[in-house]
């Protein structure tokens, strides 16, 4: 029942998520577009709400394998180093996979590239931020324990 809770937060994060970023780039990059999706996909499908389906569900899923990727790191054999390694792939994978499939990028070097690049910096960011977040509780913990 536990696992079933945690795939259903994932799925609706991933979901929010993938929503409000896809919104975001369809405005920005798309004002004319009909619908919430790259033009290229959602013209693959008979109506927009389908190619609105088919994201959530991408959404969704990428939502599962990010979410449960982050559990690696509770994995207390493995290094920190190779944790985040692991998590890095387990997250990119995927991204790239949705990527080429909702059409987020042209397929080119430079494109291709530059998706990497981005991805690379966001993820880089948010490690960043949790480890730094992480890096606090323990020494406020470690305070803690120390005037008992």
């Amino acid at each position: 029942m536990k696992i079933a809770k945690h795939i259903i937060s994932y799925a609706f994060i991933g979901m929010g998520i993938g929503s409000f970023i896809n919104c975001l780039i369809t405005t920005l990059f798309f004002p004319n577009s009909s619908s919430l999706g790259i033009p290229s996909f959602t013209h693959m499908f008979s109506s927009a709400s389908q190619a609105g389906a088919v994201q959530l569900l991408i959404f969704a899923l990428l939502g599962i394998l990010q979410g449960a990727a982050g559990r690696l790191f509770k994995n207390e054999r493995l290094s920190l180093l190779s944790a985040t390694a692991i998590h890095y792939f387990l997250i990119l994978i995927p991204l790239v996979l949705s990527g080429i499939y909702l059409h987020w990028f042209k397929m080119a070097w430079a494109s291709f590239g530059l998706f990497l690049l981005l991805a690379s910096i966001i993820y880089s960011f948010i490690y960043l931020f949790l480890y730094l977040t992480q890096k606090k509780d323990v020494q406020e913990i470690n305070k803690r324990l120390s005037q008992i």
